[in-house]
């Protein structure tokens, strides 16, 4: 039996405290992707490309929420926090943004995820974002850096053509900085 990894994302609202869930069977979940192998949560190359496919849209990965694999049965089962990198995305017409007060009235398909969920929601709610997180883990911090370079660019005369694309593994976080050209 080859391993099966269960993806799922909390896709934070571009300005408000919500999560997006997605209409599925009659209840509602998480965005969900399933992968035919066995994936590592901090793999932002596997993780990103898989929810740019399932939701049409690049995210960043911030950070890993949950990680629990069944080795017996080769499944494993990841929950990570993803956020927009394009603020014009639209949800689907099967999804729909919740916050903490909404998800208690809601039928999840994946009932064991409500418990992380609602502590997600409140922590966000709360603005709570711990001091040792690191910099690219936190939600705003490509928009910061974008917006930094450019002022740089400016400043020492250059004009931005471009920046790179959004990088695709935690370990090439620095490829976000790289100037496509300069003029």
């Amino acid at each position: 039996m080859a391993w099966r990894s269960h993806l799922f994302c909390a896709l934070r609202h571009p300005t408000q405290p919500k999560i997006l869930l997605l209409r599925t069977g009659g209840a509602w979940r998480l965005p969900h992707v399933l992968v035919p192998e066995r994936v590592w949560a901090a793999d932002a190359s596997v993780v990103v490309s898989a929810f740019e496919r399932r939701l049409r849209t690049r995210p960043w990965l911030l950070r890993q929420l949950r990680d629990a694999e069944d080795r017996e049965a080769k499944r494993s089962e990841v929950v990570v926090e993803l956020e927009l990198t394009d603020l014009h995305w639209r949800a689907p017409t099967h999804g729909r943004w919740v916050g903490e007060s909404d998800l208690a009235g809601l039928s999840l398909a994946d009932d064991e995820h409500r418990g992380l969920l609602t502590g997600y929601l409140k922590a966000l709610a709360a603005d709570e974002i711990p001091e040792q997180r690191p910099p690219w883990a936190r939600p705003g911090w490509l928009e910061v850096v974008r917006r930094w370079i450019t002022s740089e660019v400016l400043r020492l005369g250059h004009v931005v053509v471009g920046l790179g694309a959004c990088p695709r593994r935690r370990s090439e976080f620095h490829r976000a900085a790289q100037l496509s050209e300069i003029a």
